[in-house]
């Protein structure tokens, strides 16, 4: 990978350079940034919860910061965007009439659905969002949260996560991996993005969303950066492990034979094996 000095350079001679922070309040920033076409048509890209939403946010955050060329977010703001090139959905829903799967590029990144029930439960048992402080009739009073923290051990929460949250995860992502509207669509497992040092599946990422060419290396710079691979990636609470395949170790054979009763061939129809390569 090149040096981002002459990626920077590139970029700057395509778009100019940012303004200065002393020149104003930041919104007065973007306002003022020149957009840049740094895709050729408008696009999408979709997660789910505890699949890569942090990450692919991050990404895209840093491009527009840097390249200003609009982020919709459809899963938070309901009213299409001004000016937007790419459409980010954090459920993959994309339910709002000015998108079109079928036609415009679109990326869905998912992840083993048994490290989706792992990664849940560790998540669920501290984490801040508002909805796991609600409390719900479905734990006589307690909050989603308060009922994990009360189960004895990490066998108990996986289970109550197959039948919550994550259960609801693993259904929506397979109901999206066979939806006919998403033949096109470019499906990207999340570990294949973690462990994505050599930036190759990033690239075909950027390819298959139309990245102008131009803005290649510069796009899997970031991309680097933003990962937890490189030095330069500041970890937060909602990131705990980016390793692929943690319910070969957290799963003995009884969770395995439950998560196959309540999701069957669930793995196998998104695209995982029952040994990692």
């Amino acid at each position: 990978m090149q040096a981002l000095g002459r990626l920077g350079n590139i970029f700057l001679k395509r778009v100019g350079p940012r303004p200065s922070s002393k020149s104003g309040p930041k919104d007065t920033n973007r306002e003022l940034a020149r957009p840049t076409q740094l895709f050729r048509s408008q696009c999408l890209v979709g997660t789910f919860h505890k699949t890569g939403t942090v990450l692919m946010s991050r990404i895209l955050k840093e491009l527009d910061r840097q390249a200003n060329f609009g982020i919709w977010n459809i899963a938070r703001d309901v009213s299409e965007a001004v000016r937007w090139q790419v459409a980010f959905d954090n459920h993959s829903r994309f339910a709002n009439e000015s998108v079109d799967v079928q036609t415009m590029p679109c990326v869905v990144v998912i992840r083993d659905p048994r490290d989706v029930v792992i990664s849940s439960a560790y998540y669920h048992a501290h984490a801040r969002e508002k909805w796991l402080h609600l409390p719900s009739d479905r734990f006589d009073g307690q909050t989603y949260q308060q009922k994990i923290n009360s189960l004895p051990d990490m066998a108990s929460r996986f289970r109550f996560e197959m039948r919550n949250a994550a259960g609801g995860i693993i259904g929506s992502m397979l109901r999206v991996r066979a939806a006919d509207e998403h033949t096109n669509t470019m499906f990207v497992k999340l570990e294949s993005l973690v462990d994505d040092v050599d930036l190759v599946h990033f690239q075909l990422l950027f390819r298959h969303l139309a990245l102008d060419p131009t803005y290649m290396l510069f796009a899997l710079e970031i991309a680097r950066n933003c990962s937890l691979f490189s030095n330069t990636y500041v970890t937060r609470n909602h990131v705990r492990s980016g390793r692929p395949a943690q319910w070969i170790t957290e799963f003995d054979s009884a969770l395995n034979g439950e998560f196959a009763t309540l999701f069957p061939s669930a793995a196998e129809r998104l695209g995982y094996l029952d040994e990692p390569k």
